[in-house]
């Protein structure tokens, strides 16, 4: 069940992105992606960089970031 969730995470971060000018940000609210074991090859299927914040405020700055950048 954990490989197909992950291939599903995969096809769905892809569908974000279609050309070279798009941008975007995944998130990922379940908080079992960073509690459980298996969080971490969830993480690791995404691509680009992973962002896990400590609070709300550091998620909304981390964003900022991106669209700024």
């Amino acid at each position: 069940q954990i490989p197909s969730a992950i291939l599903r995470l995969r096809q769905g971060s892809g569908r974000l992105i279609r050309t070279s000018d798009d941008r975007g940000v995944v998130l990922v609210l379940d908080p079992r992606a960073v509690t459980k074991g298996y969080g971490a090859r969830f993480r690791q299927a995404l691509p680009g960089r992973v962002v896990v914040p400590n609070d709300d405020k550091q998620l909304t700055e981390s964003i900022e970031r991106f669209f700024e950048g």
